[in-house]
């Protein structure tokens, strides 16, 4: 509906917000550098956060961008 007026290519604030047009802001580099080290070592991490504040949209971002580390990725995704 808005989204031809503000010339989006996506609609804001959904679910399958695209992750290789994330603002890499410094909490987001800083959580990505932080998985990133865990699973070079191959470490267990948890990522905890209040509700939209990008939880689910790091962990992806960050699979997208390590396929090539040979570990393996598991995410849970708990209901409310």
């Amino acid at each position: 509906m808005f989204e031809p007026f503000y010339n989006f290519r996506h609609t804001p604030f959904s679910r399958d917000i695209p992750t290789d047009q994330l603002y890499m802001s410094h909490a987001l580099i800083d959580i990505l550098g932080r998985l990133k080290y865990a699973a070079e070592r191959q470490w267990f991490a948890v990522v905890t956060g209040d509700c939209g504040t990008g939880k689910t949209t790091t962990a992806g971002g960050s699979l997208r961008h390590w396929n090539n580390l040979n570990s393996r990725f598991c995410t849970f995704r708990t209901p409310n």
